[in-house]
Formats: C-alpha cells, structure tokens, sequence
C-alpha cells in the first residue's frame, strides 16, 4: 500500500520533475507527499574556508549571509511545492532540517513508502551550481524504494516498458519484492533480464522472478538471459528502449552484488531512464 511519499527538494529541473511524477502517483492512491528541503550547513561552512587569525569574525558573517540567502530559496521552493500540490489536490506536508543532505534524507525517510528524486540532485544549491552525489550515497540506504527520473520526465504514465536486472542475489531479490509490491506499474511490459555464463541458472533465476510477479497480478512479463556483463546487456539492448530499471543498489558482500552495485552508479552517471532502486 503507498500512502506516504518524499520528495526531497532542491531548485533543479529534475527535482521539479521528481515532484510532479509524486503528484501524479499521489493523487492516484490518495497518498500524501512531503517535500523535505535540507540546509547544507556543512557545505556551507566548507565554502568559507579556513579562518585566518582575527578573521573569525568576517567568517561568522559569511556563514550567515550563505545561510540566510539559502533558507530564503527554501521558503520559496517549498511555497511553489505547496501551490502544486494544493492545485493538483493532492494532501501534502512541508518539513526541513540542517546538517548533511544524504545523512537528514536516510534518516527522514524511514516512515515512508517510497522516496522520488531528480537524476540530478542539487542539494549543495547554497555553494555551488554543480550537481552532488546525494544519490549515489543514499541509494541502498534508506529503508524505501527510491525512484529516479530525469529533468523533464511526463511522469508515471509514460512508463510501460520496465526492464528489471536481476543476478540472483539478496539484493536483487528484494528489488523484486519491492517493485512487486508498487501497484502503479502492474500494467507495464516487464523483461526480467539475467547475466550469467550458465544459461540454465540464468533461467532458473527469471522463472522464479517471473511466476512470483504473476502470483502479484503481473500479466505481460517476459524472461531474457544475455553471457555480458549487465551493463553491456542494458546499454546494447535496453538504454532508451524501456521505461524503466529495476535493481538493487548494492549489498555488503558478494562479487555479484557488488557488480550490481556498480551497475547501479552506472546508471545513475548515465542519468537517461528512470530508475526504481531497492534498498
């Protein structure tokens, strides 16, 4: 059941997308989104730099001048949040904190269903224009599923084509236990793809994967095996061939999850096709 989704925002096209694909989702389960902004105060303490002697209190107002043109942002980004989802009549929930980005969204995101950002993510917005890796550190450890689209993204009923890669491993498993339980995608076309020398293995893998969604009302579900590495496999057949990408982030120990793992970064450096990662 979906009922509770975060949004952690930032002032990029792809959070705003993120947001808009969360509506969408929202409004169709009758869940409530939060939009979670973070002010990055060690960011902003790193940008000062060190304080020469008799200078600390020049830094001192830096600081506050940094940090008083970020929560003015933040006031902003979270009235346009509001005004979006108030117009689309969704139910919504404004929240912030202060401290590192990645660690405030693990921590905030335990009570919830899911957590939706940008491909992109901008949380460094008061020091640098740049995009962060706020992503790749938090992907395999917040407790939800995270799904990531890119700026511009038309939202959920653009996905019907998903690709899920699947190796075998605990944590590829609990991708799969994780997407069966969404019931937005239950209607798409699902290839459940395997990487593995042995072919007999690979199908054991798929077939198990397979007969478990359909025991969850997923009736277009196909089984694909390939000898290549994973990500050679996704990037010949499937990159801009499907909607999205099932996986799991990475798990503690095990070549083939670590592989995985680094699919994961791949995909999420490659930033073309949502993705539906597991913790």
């Amino acid at each position: 059941m979906l009922k509770r989704i975060l949004v952690p925002l930032d002032p990029s096209s792809h959070a705003l997308a993120a947001l808009d694909f969360g509506i969408v989702v929202a409004k169709r389960h009758d869940a409530e989104v939060t939009g979670f902004m973070v002010l990055d105060t060690p960011e902003i303490e790193r940008a000062v730099g060190p304080v020469r002697p008799g200078a600390l209190e020049y830094a001192r107002k830096a600081e506050r001048r940094r940090e008083a043109k970020a929560h003015q942002q933040i006031e902003e980004l979270l009235s346009r949040f509001v005004k979006r989802c108030e117009a689309a009549g969704v139910r919504h929930r404004s929240t912030e904190a202060t401290g590192n980005p990645a660690e405030m969204i693990v921590r905030e995101s335990i009570f919830y269903d899911l957590v939706l950002l940008g491909m992109r993510t901008h949380f460094h917005f008061a020091t640098q224009n740049e995009p962060c890796n706020t992503l790749e550190e938090i992907a395999g450890r917040v407790m939800p599923p995270i799904i990531t689209v890119p700026a511009k993204h038309p939202g959920p009923d653009a996905i019907s084509r998903v690709v899920i890669a699947f190796g075998g491993s605990r944590t590829g498993a609990k991708s799969v236990r994780q997407f069966a339980g969404f019931p937005l995608f239950v209607n798409t076309k699902v290839t459940i793809l395997s990487s593995n020398q042995d072919m007999d293995k690979a199908k054991r893998h798929t077939g198990a994967v397979r007969r478990f969604l359909e025991a969850h009302n997923y009736t277009n579900v196909e089984e694909a095996w390939t000898p290549e590495p994973i990500n050679e496999a996704l990037r010949e057949k499937y990159i801009g061939n499907v909607d999205l990408i099932v996986l799991g982030a990475h798990a503690k120990s095990g070549i083939l999850s670590f592989l995985y793992g680094q699919v994961t970064k791949w995909l999420i450096a490659d930033g073309s096709t949502p993705l539906f990662i597991a913790n």
